[in-house]
């Protein structure tokens, strides 16, 4: 994610062990996605966060990053290599009270045209897969209707706003 003069631009890269492809129930759609560039397949069955690593590691090459925002979960490796190859990394913790503030951002800065997103089949489809879902407590977090239905791009983008929003240096307000 990118912050130019206050719209906010997404570029998404979406990986997928070979294997995978021909065991998802979403197999028809990884593999169209794959062959349209939407969609990196990386060999063997389990994801190989070197891949990822990698390509962040040379988007870095000219484009300054300036922090990794990354989800807590099954991450502890993939973060301490990156952090070994010096990016700055920091956790945004998936509970509803956190999302509540990007997620509503998101929302509104789409419907605002705040936002610029790189078109990628796999990102449109899992907009269509996005439930918003209203807590006890009026948090609005991400849900899916069903496990099949994929929403990780919308949510690493939500993740990126939020700490986006949560960093003092960038002076980031809601307009």
């Amino acid at each position: 994610m990118f912050n130019i003069e206050g719209v906010l631009y997404f570029f998404n890269d979406y990986y997928l062990p070979e294997d995978s492809l021909n065991t998802s129930i979403n197999m028809v759609s990884f593999k169209q996605a794959g062959e349209k560039g939407d969609l990196i397949i990386t060999p063997g069955n389990v994801a190989d966060y070197k891949y990822i690593l990698r390509d962040i590691l040379d988007v870095r090459e000219w484009v300054n990053i300036t922090v990794v925002n990354y989800d807590k979960f099954n991450s502890t490796q993939f973060i301490i290599e990156a952090t070994e190859a010096g990016l700055e990394c920091r956790p945004f913790s998936q509970m509803p009270g956190n999302l509540n503030k990007p997620v509503k951002e998101f929302e509104r800065r789409i419907k605002s045209a705040g936002i610029r997103i790189e078109r990628n089949s796999l990102t449109r489809w899992m907009f269509s897969n996005v439930l918003l879902i209203t807590n006890r407590m009026g948090n609005v977090s991400l849900d899916r209707a069903s496990r099949s239905k994929k929403i990780d791009g919308i949510a690493a983008m939500c993740n990126s706003l939020g700490g986006l929003m949560d960093n003092p240096v960038f002076n980031f307000e809601i307009n």
